[in-house]
């Protein structure tokens, strides 16, 4: 019979709780979901301009592998409309220059509702116990999601720029 994720975080917590221990110590505010399957949490952006950000965690564990994972998402704050074929393909652009150039893969998503396209960055953490000064590693990460965004954002203001001439 498959377990919960609520199981298997009981069965591996030690890097869970190394990760949720680390947020309080970095200052983040965390809150768990109303399943108990993900967490979401702000850091603030030291990179730009000193905003909360916000991001969603998840943690995985496959105890036929002994293997845990810590998904970590973040939405960035910029959008375009996928049905002006430029202006998307100059974001696709942007976001195959920012996960060409950081250490996060960034990649699109699409609103249904609103026709909008975002992007995200993410992340995958492997056996976070093992990780030296997981601090600090832990903030490098936060940082490269925030470089992905201003990539994408200059980027296109630079298509925005080029576009109005």
């Amino acid at each position: 019979m498959e377990k919960t994720n609520q199981e298997k975080i009981e069965k591996n917590k030690d890097s869970w709780s190394l990760f949720l221990d680390t947020l309080t110590k970095i200052g983040c505010q965390y809150e768990f979901s109303k399943d108990g399957n993900e967490v979401g949490f702000t850091y603030e952006d030291n990179f730009d301009n000193n905003e909360k950000k916000e991001f969603i965690a998840n943690f995985d564990y496959n105890e036929e592998e002994d293997y845990d994972r810590i998904w970590i998402g973040y939405l960035h704050d910029i959008y375009v409309n996928k049905n002006n074929e430029k202006e998307f393909s100059a974001f696709r652009d942007a976001i195959n220059l920012a996960s060409s150039l950081c250490d996060v893969s960034t990649y699109y998503i699409l609103n249904k509702t609103t026709g909008e396209v975002g992007a995200v960055s993410k992340t995958v953490l492997h056996y976070i116990s093992h990780i030296p000064n997981f601090e600090l590693f832990l903030k490098v990460v936060f940082q490269d999601c925030f470089i992905a965004q201003k990539i994408v954002e200059d980027e296109m203001e630079k298509f925005w720029k080029e576009s109005e001439l």
